[in-house]
């Protein structure tokens, strides 16, 4: 299974029926969030330098090991998109159809969707991951809106 596959299959029908619940976004628009998410957040991962995605490992291995998982995710996608993720966010909930704030939830859980499915084909080993990313840079690009 492919790194792609991993992350769709960590998208559960009820985690998009209980984002779409909590944020009152209609099911579809959350799915459209989430998968926008997920392509924003691999997209910019494959650009990052060494270090910098040596940082962004370690947060997250940090964070699956804490249990304030819902903050730590926001600082997550802070050292991921840095002082572009309101804009960023701002225009995948755009595209996606969803509040702003809406947004925000949803790529909580979108990057929870994407560093589980590091975590399970990695381990965060900051070579594995490059190599993960490396080998999968072209399919992530295509999901990009």
């Amino acid at each position: 299974m492919n790194f792609i596959e991993k992350i769709n299959k960590l998208i559960s029908a009820e985690t998009i029926n209980k984002l779409s619940s909590v944020t009152g976004e209609s099911i579809v628009a959350t799915e459209k969030g989430i998968k926008t998410a997920i392509s924003m957040i691999l997209a910019s991962l494959t650009y990052k330098s060494n270090k910098e995605l040596d940082l962004i490992t370690k947060q997250a291995k940090t964070t699956f090991n804490g249990a304030e998982q819902d903050q730590n995710f926001a600082v997550i996608l802070k050292s991921i998109f840095g002082d572009q993720l309101e804009e960023i966010l701002f225009t995948a909930a755009t595209y996606a159809g969803i509040k702003q704030k809406s947004m925000h939830l949803i790529s909580n859980n979108a990057a929870v969707c994407v560093f589980e499915g590091m975590k399970e084909l990695t381990g965060f080993e900051l070579e594995a991951v490059e190599s993960l990313l490396i080998k999968n840079k072209a399919e992530i690009l295509n999901l990009v809106p």
